[in-house]
């Protein structure tokens, strides 16, 4: 049997359709999940039980457009970029290589990691040997 959910109003709809797409909170364990959008908050979590927790997440380094870093630590002028199979696609190659070269002429330090390098720990060593370098 389908059940139809029926919502009394286009607010209730949006509310609902909200909750539904927030990301969910990070699991206690180190096993990643395997979206690709996951993977910085993989990271983000393996961060702060490493007990760095001045990172944030989404950081929009430009006001000229809406590029953003998965995380950032703004007042160090350095980022982090996960990409996933996603970032091989054409015209997301194309558009990601625009972004890191306005990052680059901004000054920023970008490390780009791998989905892989979040799940073995490479990426969360490399990170936190960059900020306590």
């Amino acid at each position: 049997m389908t059940r139809t959910l029926r919502l009394p109003d286009q607010a209730a709809f949006d509310a609902l359709q909200s909750r539904l797409r927030a990301p969910a909170k990070p699991s206690p364990t180190l096993t990643p999940a395997p979206e690709g959008d996951r993977w910085p908050l993989e990271l983000d979590r393996q961060l702060r039980l490493a007990g760095i927790e001045d990172q944030e997440l989404e950081y929009r380094f430009t006001v000229e457009r809406k590029w953003r870093f998965d995380i950032a630590w703004p007042k160090r002028m350095f980022a982090v970029e996960v990409d996933g199979a996603v970032h091989r696609i054409k015209s997301r190659f194309k558009a990601d290589l625009e972004k890191h070269q306005a990052a680059f002429r901004f000054n920023w330090r970008v490390l780009r990691v791998s989905p892989a390098q979040v799940i073995s720990g490479e990426a969360l060593q490399m990170v936190t040997d960059t900020l306590h370098a």
